[in-house]
């Protein structure tokens, strides 16, 4: 797929949008960039690998963001090992 300079700017308006829904919310930003980008154009297979690449580094942001939140002694104690 070969994209226009309109077109990868919305497909990175659409990407950092859902980021920041995941982000915010815990899910939903494959659901909702998907439609988004399918209307920009191709089918889920064209897009379904940067989806993946989105989950990546938005999970790592939200994760980075809330380790410190993290009750590290429950969890040991609640761990079957």
């Amino acid at each position: 797929m070969s994209f226009t300079a309109l077109e990868l700017g919305l497909v990175a308006l659409i990407f950092s949008w859902s980021g920041f829904v995941r982000t915010g919310l815990g899910f939903g930003g494959a659901a909702l960039g998907l439609p988004l980008m399918m209307l920009v154009g191709g089918s889920p297979i064209d897009w379904l690998p940067i989806i993946g690449i989105h989950l990546f580094i938005f999970s790592g942001i939200a994760l980075s963001k809330e380790l410190k939140n993290v009750d590290w002694r429950y969890l040991k104690s609640s761990l079957p090992w």
